[in-house]
């Protein structure tokens, strides 16, 4: 598959079937999500995977994102340095590298932006330093596809010749 049509796979999911995803392709994404590019290549961030029940219940609560309970792992991206004035985009970049990685691997993914963050840290009791950016669950799409509605190539770009 080229990194056309991985781009045009990949959507969101908030229907996950009940099945495991496999040790070796959340290793796999991880590691996609590892190789991206970082300002400095710092990655002052760290990704935490959970696919414990509790845990997944508790994340779900916090964000008010029902939907979540379903996902058979979710994975937290979390920023360790706030004052890193790259950090925000750095995990932007890795979280989209994981994405398409998991699309690769037929694996479902929702990118859960700005809600309830601050108590997702409460909730799992994180340390002050560190800040949830974005809550990503991971699972096998149960729902229907939706067509992606998007602006058109005019839209969206100016060339300037």
């Amino acid at each position: 598959m080229d990194f056309l049509d991985l781009v045009k796979k990949r959507h969101s999911v908030r229907v996950y079937q009940n099945k495991r995803i496999p040790d070796e392709d959340i290793k796999y994404i991880l590691e996609c999500a590892r190789l991206s590019p970082s300002a400095f290549n710092v990655q002052d961030f760290r990704f935490e995977v959970t696919a414990n029940r509790e845990t997944i219940g508790k994340i779900a609560k916090a964000t008010e994102m029902v939907f979540i309970k379903s996902a058979p792992a979710v994975v937290l991206a979390i920023g360790l340095d706030e004052e890193n004035k790259y950090n925000i985009t750095d995990v932007a970049i890795a979280l989209d590298h994981l994405q398409l990685a998991a699309a690769e691997k037929e694996i479902g993914s929702c990118w859960v932006g700005t809600l309830g963050h601050w108590n997702v840290e409460e909730a799992l009791n994180l340390p002050e330093n560190e800040k949830v950016y974005a809550v990503m669950p991971l699972g096998y799409d149960a729902g229907k596809l939706l067509i992606k509605k998007r602006k058109s190539f005019e839209e969206l770009f100016k060339i300037e010749k």
